[in-house]
């Protein structure tokens, strides 16, 4: 949906989409990682589902340079992908 507001001229919308997605992704995420390692095995599907929206919210905004999105989130998904490559 972010894309088609995108291309549809209306970049607030898109931006409401994709700020949400990296938002609620990041919490997540960060919710994952203070369950312990040895219980994480039930949170597999999530957090690759969590990993890949991300990815996909600071893919769409790179593609129409929505610039500040990258910088607020790109540090923080290396990171949770550097951690969940280590587990």
């Amino acid at each position: 949906m972010a894309r088609c507001y995108y291309m549809a001229r209306q970049p607030e919308l898109g931006d409401e989409i994709v700020s949400s997605l990296l938002c609620r992704s990041d919490e997540w995420l960060s919710w994952i990682n203070t369950i312990k390692i040895s219980r994480r095995a039930g949170s597999l599907y999530n957090r690759y589902t969590w990993m890949q929206t991300m990815e996909q919210a600071l893919v769409v905004a790179e593609h129409f340079e929505r610039s500040q999105f990258i910088h607020q989130y790109i540090k923080q998904y290396e990171l949770y992908n550097k951690q969940y490559q280590q587990s």
